[in-house]
């Protein structure tokens, strides 16, 4: 069954919204709309008047760097089409072909010696969907000149889809803090050693970042059974479903401490809440609706050595003695790989324990530990 004008008119708006939450498909999006209105070759450019740059431009692919040298060195300044530009209010489409006459464009150094010859394109429709703060937004479109000039009907589409456009870009300016502020946690998690389950209504597991990988294959504390994520200590299962299904209902968070399937106490500890429906992690997370963040030792990220030699006054000696312990070295181990002697390294343990107000190897590594959770 064939497509009907109005499926290929819905498509292309649905690819527009969608590019505007996901803005890496604001490519296949641009493309799909020059088709639609019978264009061939797009430019999409977000221009910051402030920074004299633009942060966000695409174009269609197969347009040769060195045709945008070229304008960019000369034929910028020539271009005429940059007074319709210029003077284009929010929405408005402009089409050159309604105000550079055959006569003009035979003349224009632009058109013949550029445009024509170098881009093979003749004729182009501009709009600025949206001028708000730093974000001048403007698309053109351009189609060859032996296609010929833009019908009225051709326009008309144009026109019938630039409020769904202008929509669109809006949508994907006022996100845009969302989608940083997602990334910047989504690098925090990682960089702190959090493991971060995304589950769904049912308890389904729906997004694990890659220490969630690793726990769940480790299976030590958290594991999945078919796609649910259970406790891999017997004494916690029924805890952990309970405090998720309250977490889901509630939507308080909770937080609990998680033996080890060995049967060490506290030995992971998970915070569990409720996603709000316009979390900023959405449209990263999909379907989940509650997100459990998990610590365990073996995930943590320890501070660098610069840390504890500006925090406490260690020698660089004494820190490297301090991360070893913490990271379940002992002393004759340590002796062993630093290729030291062991008198040294237990000189080097009391200084440690002296300058952190630690008495023992259990103490000093929660307090590490504590220096990338606080």
């Amino acid at each position: 069954m064939e497509k009907s004008a109005a499926d290929d008119f819905d498509t292309v708006v649905a690819g527009l919204y969608e590019a505007a939450i996901h803005p890496q498909r604001w490519h296949s999006a641009l493309a799909g709309l020059a088709a639609w209105s019978g264009t061939d070759v797009f430019h999409f450019l977000c221009w910051d008047p402030m920074a004299q740059s633009a942060p966000f431009n695409v174009f269609t692919e197969g347009v040769q760097q060195n045709a945008i040298d070229v304008y960019n060195d000369h034929f910028w300044s020539v271009d005429p089409r940059r007074r319709l530009v210029d003077s284009l209010s929010v929405g408005e489409v402009a089409v050159c072909q309604h105000h550079f006459t055959e006569r003009f464009v035979s003349r224009s150094e632009f058109f013949q010696d550029y445009l024509l010859p170098v881009v093979g394109q003749r004729y182009t429709w501009f709009t600025r969907p949206v001028l708000a703060g730093n974000h001048d937004v403007l698309l053109a479109m351009m189609r060859a000149d032996d296609r010929g000039a833009f019908h009225d009907d051709d326009i008309l589409r144009t026109q019938r889809m630039i409020p769904h456009l202008q929509r669109a870009v809006r949508l994907w300016i006022e996100t845009e803090p969302l989608r940083e502020a997602a990334e910047i946690g989504r690098e925090a998690a990682n960089a702190a050693g959090l493991a971060l389950f995304g589950l769904d209504e049912s308890g389904r597991i729906v997004h694990v970042n890659s220490h969630a990988e690793t726990m769940l294959r480790e299976a030590q504390h958290l594991m999945r059974r078919g796609a649910i994520l259970q406790a891999a200590h017997d004494g916690d299962a029924a805890r952990l479903r309970e405090t998720l299904a309250d977490v889901a209902v509630t939507g308080l968070a909770r937080r609990l401490a998680m033996t080890s399937r060995s049967g060490e106490p506290h030995s992971c500890f998970l915070t569990i809440f409720a996603l709000p429906a316009e979390a900023p992690l959405r449209s990263r997370l999909g379907t989940a609706r509650v997100l459990v963040m998990a610590r365990s030792p073996g995930l943590a990220v320890l501070p660098a050595t610069e840390q504890l030699v500006s925090l406490f006054g260690l020698t660089r000696a004494e820190s490297a003695v301090a991360l070893a312990l913490a990271r379940g070295r002992t002393p004759d181990e340590y002796a062993a790989e630093a290729g030291i002697g062991i008198s040294t390294v237990r000189t080097h343990m009391r200084a440690v324990f002296d300058k952190t107000y630690t008495r023992r190897q259990a103490d000093l590594v929660r307090l590490l530990l504590l220096l990338q959770t606080g």
